[in-house]
């Protein structure tokens, strides 16, 4: 007579995320992109699974229906306690919902007696080849689960001057450099920070964009943004520059001159603000506001001169820019 020692495994996973179950992108429930969750494979069995399976990312989807981003899903199962096997910190860095695909998680050792060469290596099937079945236990695909959203918001944003050594621009010069970067978060369980991941799956396709607004200020006053032009600035306020978790406006504009000299504007700045449906808020940490930079209503005076008809006459030039009235522009070393 011989003996042999064999396994008996469960023959699916069924894996739930309890407080994460079946949501909307606009509904609940819903948790902080970052925040940790629990994750439970349910092996159908009353008791006797003591294997530990392991997620496998790849096999992961976001609510587009692609697969989810390298390195945003992390996390460990512990050893099953009979009927089921659980972890309590998996994270996901990224927002909207995931559905793990079949196999996502798959314990391969707990039949490691059979291992190898009475089961199929590799495989999770439970039907029988030559009477042998999968050497794996995989998992069934889950139900939707989540919605993660923003964590917070950061900005950074810079004006250019047109002359940079003066530090200002003249109305109507199309010159004036503008980069304004709005980036969402996810947490990575410290003080928010602008260097926390992007997430990246914020972008069109997830519902719940927040509104971004800009508005100008010169020292405190208002300063109305339909000034700014060639291009004309993105219609306030906007969701539609939400790319891949990033709000940028990188181009060059001038600031229109009126029909009546005014200004100048020697503090003027462009601040953000957004409005997040899920209650997130844009960090005040640095202000989410640029630098300062100086626009002038500008000329050049020709000036009067007197001399002889028989010699060449210099004729002076003068920059001025109005300031209630016309002065030397002593700033600007730009114009040629």
């Amino acid at each position: 007579c011989s003996t042999d020692n064999f396994a008996i495994r469960p023959q699916q996973f069924v894996v739930t995320a309890p407080a994460l179950g079946n949501a909307t992108l606009t509904g609940s429930p819903s948790a902080v992109a970052g925040s940790a969750f629990t994750l439970t494979a349910n092996a159908g069995v009353t008791a006797g699974y003591t294997g530990t399976p392991a997620l496998n990312p790849s096999k992961v989807n976001d609510h587009l229906s692609t697969a989810i981003a390298a390195n945003t899903l992390s996390g460990t199962f512990l050893p099953g306690t009979g009927p089921s096997a659980s972890g309590a910190a998996f994270k996901y860095l990224d927002v909207g919902n995931i559905k793990l695909l079949a196999d996502a998680v798959l314990d391969t050792g707990f039949t490691s007696v059979d291992q190898v060469g009475d089961c199929v290596a590799g495989s999770t099937s439970n039907a029988a080849v030559a009477g042998k079945y999968g050497c794996n236990i995989g998992s069934a695909a889950s139900a939707t689960l989540g919605r993660w959203y923003p964590s917070h918001y950061s900005f950074a944003g810079t004006l250019t001057p047109a002359c940079g050594p003066g530090g200002f621009s003249y109305m109507d010069q199309d010159a004036l450099g503008m980069n304004l970067v709005l980036k969402a978060h996810a947490s990575t369980g410290g003080a928010a920070s602008a260097a926390d991941p992007v997430v990246s799956r914020y972008t069109t396709g997830y519902t719940n964009l927040a509104p971004v607004t800009l508005t100008g200020d010169n020292g405190g006053t208002a300063v109305a943004l339909t000034r700014l032009a060639n291009p004309a600035l993105p219609s306030m306020p906007n969701t539609a520059l939400w790319n891949a978790g990033v709000f940028q406006i990188n181009d060059t504009y001038s600031f229109s001159k009126l029909a009546n000299p005014d200004g100048p504007y020697d503090a003027f700045k462009l601040k953000a603000a957004l409005a997040d449906p899920d209650g997130s808020s844009l960090m005040t940490t640095p202000a989410p506001e640029t630098n300062t930079s100086k626009l002038r209503y500008g000329r050049i005076q020709l000036q009067n001169a007197y001399g002889s008809e028989l010699l060449p006459l210099p004729v002076p030039l003068a920059v001025q820019y109005w300031n209630g009235n016309w002065q030397t522009n002593s700033l600007d070393t730009c114009t040629s």
